[in-house]
């Protein structure tokens, strides 16, 4: 049993790496830039800058709708 925990955990440390460096893809991000809202990002995703995200919360707000915001930060390389 022990074995088979420290496969997954080496399985998901892997898969995690690959996410992150799909992520850190210029590539991937022009990808994403075109067509992840399109895509169903858009739903979950206020916006990429404090500015834009104050505005969608503000018009959530404004319907009457509670909400509220988190700062994404998996591929952080470097302290802000």
């Amino acid at each position: 049993m022990a074995a088979v925990a420290q496969l997954n955990g080496a399985v998901n440390a892997t898969l995690r790496k690959g996410i992150l460096a799909t992520a850190d893809s210029a590539r991937m991000q022009r990808l994403v830039r075109r067509h992840g809202k399109r895509l169903g990002a858009g739903r979950f995703v206020a916006g990429e800058t404090l500015d834009e995200c104050a505005a969608v919360l503000r018009t959530l707000n404004d319907q009457g709708l509670d909400a509220n915001t988190t700062l994404l930060g998996e591929g952080v390389l470097e302290p802000g």
